[in-house]
């Protein structure tokens, strides 16, 4: 054997004993309510639905900070009080098998927004090519599922006039709102109010004004 093929049996044996104490197992932990499942943030103030897959068996699963219940098959649920960091581990006949790390955060207060904007100065073009109304949690990955119903939309084509007021019973403007619309002009607003939500709790709610 030559001093180079030694050399390269050494450094093989050197490197597959140094693996078999550590232990082996293909397993995830996702959060299945978020935009993006496999980010690592979880919320406050809500039920954070936290599921494993993997070839693991009697796979239990354990929290340093916060609260976790344990649910139907493969989910558990963690709830959480105060912002900071939580780590997730997977534990397979009493050995850790893996371990995740969450960003705990705080959910911001819903946003309205037209044309994809919050409280901008938009064009009418700009406004025509989306004339809708979605809601937006700034920074946040939960899939909220939050739906506009309905709403009221006020133009004001001069500060002293009286507003033109139109309903619309969908989340994009009606026929008569785009009418509307193309009579404003630079300087000219529109205000919305009394905007109704459905949420992914299945209930229909008053946004904020």
């Amino acid at each position: 054997m030559t001093i180079k093929a030694c050399l390269k049996n050494k450094i093989l044996s050197v490197i597959l004993a140094a693996f078999p104490l550590l232990p082996f197992a293909q397993i995830h932990i996702i959060n299945p309510g978020l935009v993006y499942p496999d980010s690592p943030y979880v919320y406050i103030g809500v039920n954070n639905t936290l599921q494993t897959a993997g070839t693991a068996k009697k796979l239990t699963l354990s929290l340093d900070n916060g609260s976790l219940s344990k649910g139907t098959n493969n989910e558990y649920t963690a709830t959480f009080s105060s912002p900071g960091i939580a780590n997730v581990t997977a534990w397979e006949n009493g050995k850790e098998i893996y371990r995740k790390k969450y960003t705990i955060r705080r959910i911001a207060d819903p946003v309205l927004l037209f044309a994809g904007k919050a409280d901008s100065i938009l064009s009418v073009r700009e406004i025509l090519a989306s004339p809708c109304l979605s809601i937006s949690i700034p920074g946040c990955y939960i899939n909220h599922q939050f739906t506009v119903l309905s709403f009221e939309a006020y133009f004001i084509y001069q500060p002293d006039d009286t507003p033109n007021t139109a309903k619309c019973k969908d989340w994009c403007m009606n026929n008569e709102q785009v009418a509307l619309l193309r009579r404003l002009k630079p300087g000219n607003k529109i205000l919305f109010t009394n905007t109704k939500v459905y949420g992914a709790d299945s209930h229909a709610r008053t946004f904020r004004d």
